[in-house]
């Protein structure tokens, strides 16, 4: 009996010896993620750390300062960390990322202990024009076609685009989606292929002639249009169908030096 017994030992520890390996690396992959003060994706959920008040106003406050904006609109959002999270409101912190999408890792420096690392993204709450309807090109916006959203966007801010009535949707867009330009954007007073008249100004002296537009504009933007002798010539839309040019002396199309 003590022989079999002896045997049956060998044989536990053989087998034990065998899955060593195995079992350490599921030990280190397990535990990969789970040590104390490392940081752990952002996930908007009870789970998330929610640092002091105060601790939490200094790093809205720093955000602020690299967007330049006011940090009141600054809309903070915290990963999960396992293990210990407590963080003086006065600890040393510091920025790590290049913060792209608003996204950086925050680390604190803890009294007697290693840095809590916990991953951040910062956004700021905004409101946007959005179609009130689904759009087809070519529709003009009324007032009751503009609907607003607010939302919060990750990152730094970008500008409101105004929209007013009159403009003209340049491709289908579905109820709810923003709008902005080049998707709506003022009617054309220019349209591709129509004769337009040409003004060109050089000091006192003004010219007009004809010509035809090669492509569509609205007030003030640049368009390219030929004249009746073929030269290809550019100008700025001023009106319906009218081109201005303003040109040195003497460069004048057709002046004589």
């Amino acid at each position: 009996m003590r022989w079999s017994a002896d045997v049956s030992r060998r044989r536990t520890l053989w087998a034990i010896g065998r899955l060593a390996p195995t079992l350490a690396m599921v030990a280190v992959l397990s535990g990969a993620s789970s040590a104390a003060g490392q940081p752990v994706d952002v996930a908007h959920d009870d789970g998330a750390w929610t640092p002091e008040p105060a601790l939490e106003a200094r790093v809205r406050e720093e955000v602020a300062r690299r967007w330049g904006i006011d940090a009141d609109v600054v809309h903070l959002e915290w990963g999960r960390v396992r293990g210990p999270s407590k963080v003086p409101a006065d600890a040393a912190l510091r920025f790590i990322g290049t913060g792209a999408g608003g996204a950086w890792v925050i680390a604190f420096d803890r009294p007697g202990g290693p840095p809590l690392q916990v991953r951040m993204r910062a956004g700021v709450a905004v409101t946007r024009p959005v179609a009130a309807r689904d759009l087809e090109r070519g529709d003009v916006l009324g007032a009751e076609e503009i609907g607003s959203e607010a939302r919060i966007e990750w990152g730094p801010p970008a500008p409101v685009s105004a929209v007013e009535p009159g403009w003209v949707a340049r491709r289908r867009i579905a109820a709810g989606q923003p709008l902005v330009e080049p998707a709506v954007g003022p009617p054309n007073v220019v349209e591709a292929g129509s004769p337009v008249e040409v003004m060109l100004r050089s000091g006192s002296i003004v010219l007009t002639l004809r010509g035809r537009a090669l492509g569509s504009a609205a007030l003030g933007e640049t368009i390219a249009f030929r004249t009746e002798s073929g030269r290809r010539l550019e100008g700025v839309a001023a009106g319906p169908s009218l081109i201005q040019i303003e040109a040195m002396a003497g460069s004048i199309p057709g002046r004589n030096p």
